[in-house]
């Protein structure tokens, strides 16, 4: 018996996932959350973290070294987002002041991204699985 065995099903986590990107990606372009956004990407990050001790889960964690693999799990998680910021934030920063970005890049993206979520929403609610991922 793993410590995540049965706490969180993992197709109600991956649909709650879609439909958080699917939610920020359409108010990239459509802007329809108030102020308090950090309220917003609390929650979301909640959920996204339900994903991963879903994820553990279906490792078969045992409970004698769960500590050690979360702490170092998380930490990994951690570095390599503040890897991604450290090398994205300051480049996009500089692009946001051309058309060409807030055209393409974050309007066509976060089109991108709300189809693809969406699919992925359909394709697990209904357990088609016809996504590939």
């Amino acid at each position: 018996m793993t410590v995540f065995s049965g706490f969180f099903r993992l197709d109600y986590v991956e649909s709650a996932i879609a439909l958080s990107v699917l939610f920020v990606s359409l108010n990239n372009v459509f802007s329809f959350i108030p102020g308090h956004r950090w309220k917003f990407a609390a929650f979301f990050g909640l959920i996204h973290g339900m994903g991963f001790a879903s994820v553990l889960g279906e490792l078969g964690l045992k409970s004698s070294n769960i500590f050690v693999t979360l702490l170092g799990f998380n930490l990994g998680v951690e570095i390599g987002q503040l890897a991604i910021v450290v090398i994205l934030i300051p480049a996009l920063f500089w692009a946001r002041r051309y058309s060409f970005y807030q055209r393409f890049v974050l309007v066509g993206g976060s089109f991108a991204c709300a189809v693809i979520s969406f699919c992925w929403l359909v394709d697990r609610l209904g357990n088609f699985n016809f996504m590939p991922f």
